[in-house]
C-alpha cells in the first residue's frame, strides 16, 4: 500500500496562535498569575515597558534564556492604554533586588531597569483586567 498525499492546509484555515490569555482562559497569563502569587512585601525588578505586546513578547522571548529568575511582562494600562511591562524574578528583600540589578545581564540593564514594589505590580494587573 502507498500512504496518502499530504494535504495542504491553507494558513487562513488554521486557527490563530492563542495569547497566553486566551490559552490559559484565566484572563492572566502565568507570569501575571506568578506574580499575583507572591507576597506582596516583595519585590521585582522592572525592565521596560512598552505598548507594543509583540515587541515585550519577542525582547522576553529573546532574552530570557539562561537567567535565574524568570523575565516575564505583564499587562497594564497607561493612559487608558495597553501597556506592557517586562519584570524580571521576585526578591524577598529590596537588597537582593538591588543586588541582582547590579549583575543584570547588559542586554537587560540597557533599558534602565528599577527595583519596584511586587504590590504595585500586583495592583497593576489587577486593575487591568
Amino acid at each position: 500500500t502507498r500512504p496518502a498525499p499530504a494535504t495542504t492546509v491553507s494558513p487562513a484555515a488554521m486557527p490563530a496562535a492563542a495569547s497566553p490569555r486566551q490559552q490559559n482562559g484565566l484572563g492572566a497569563s502565568a507570569f501575571e498569575r506568578q506574580l499575583l502569587a507572591a507576597p506582596a512585601e516583595s519585590f521585582t525588578l522592572q525592565i521596560l515597558g512598552a505598548s507594543s505586546e509583540a515587541n515585550v513578547q519577542a525582547y522576553v522571548e529573546r532574552n530570557g534564556g539562561g537567567l535565574r529568575q524568570t523575565l516575564g511582562y505583564y499587562r497594564s494600562q497607561r493612559g487608558g492604554e495597553p501597556w506592557f511591562i517586562v519584570a524580571y524574578g521576585e526578591f524577598t528583600t529590596r537588597e537582593q533586588a538591588d543586588a541582582t540589578l547590579n549583575r543584570l545581564p547588559q542586554a537587560l540593564s540597557a533599558a534602565g531597569p528599577w527595583v519596584r514594589p511586587i504590590a504595585a505590580a500586583q495592583a497593576e494587573i489587577r486593575a487591568a483586567r
